[in-house]
């Protein structure tokens, strides 16, 4: 049986984020056939996060070939976060949780692998590597959290 076509996009109101054609294998109801990685659980990119914020986390949406981003993960699906600057934030390479360290920007990136085999992680085609598309993060500076008052006597004239 030969691959289908298809267009896959993501609508944030009112904003499309993505726009790619896949072809692949026919897939089961459900089955992903591709991947996008969020920040935050936004697809908007870049993601700001403040330097005083450690609740953001990186996370893989799997994407079937109607689009949506619920479907399952394929068994044996193994994620590894990174990012390119540790300069600016640091990232558990098993959760994905971000921790701002400087203002700056960086680029978070995941991988997938098989952890039956070891090797990559194959879409539904078994010939086609799984992929997300890096996201963009600017850490900002934090919100103020008081203020200083000096006081500096007159110089004598």
């Amino acid at each position: 049986m030969t691959g289908q076509s298809f267009i896959v996009y993501l609508e944030l109101d009112p904003l499309r984020v993505g726009l790619k054609r896949i072809d692949t294998a026919p897939a089961k109801p459900g089955q992903a056939i591709t991947t996008v990685l969020t920040i935050g659980g936004r697809l908007l990119m870049p993601a700001q996060i403040s330097v005083d914020d450690d609740t953001q986390v990186a996370s893989v949406h799997w994407v079937d070939d109607k689009g949506d981003t619920d479907a399952v993960a394929p068994q044996h699906a193994v994620t590894t976060f990174s990012v390119d600057d540790t300069a600016v934030a640091t990232i558990d390479p098993a959760s994905g949780k971000i921790t701002p360290v400087a203002e700056g920007s960086a680029t978070v990136s995941v991988e997938f692998s098989d952890s039956q085999t070891g090797g990559v992680l194959l879409e539904p085609d078994g010939e086609t590597a799984f992929a997300a598309q890096p996201a963009a993060i600017t850490v900002v500076p934090g919100q103020a959290v008081g203020v200083t008052l000096e006081v500096k006597s007159a110089a004598a004239t």
